[in-house]
């Protein structure tokens, strides 16, 4: 494969400043021609061992017009030190329709560890030329 990396993944902006202790839903990405979306989540600082959910959703548009689930629900456990955690989804073949994938990103502990309350996240699209 020949391809430079911008032609083979995107990026697009998810979350910004966002609380997770009632959880907090990503913005809605348009992924036509996309096959993998990976949602990377950073934050200063989160409690050892903090556990965050991450269910990926599909919509008709980006305001989540009949969102769906896609697939289980995504367990992740922070270390020690800044919260720097990703999750990954194969979205290849999305019903018809569903064109826009976001995320809704929980705090499973309580209380939520204080570096929770201002997390950040970027998607990154990958196969951007996918044709199934």
């Amino acid at each position: 494969m020949n391809a430079k990396l911008s032609e083979v993944l995107g990026f697009a902006l998810a979350l910004e400043g966002a609380d997770l202790a009632g959880g907090a839903t990503t913005n809605y990405v348009n992924v036509v021609d996309i096959r993998l979306v990976c949602l990377v989540l950073l934050a200063a600082a989160a409690a050892e061992d903090a556990t965050i959910t991450v269910q990926f959703r599909a919509a008709e548009d980006a305001s989540g017009t009949n969102a769906v689930d896609l697939g289980d629900v995504i367990t992740l456990t922070a270390g020690a030190g800044p919260l720097e955690v990703h999750a990954d989804r194969v979205i290849a073949g999305l019903p018809e329709g569903l064109t826009y994938v976001a995320a809704v990103v929980t705090a499973v502990d309580s209380p939520v560890p204080a570096g929770l309350n201002s997390v950040s996240g970027t998607f990154v699209l990958g196969d951007r030329r996918y044709n199934p």
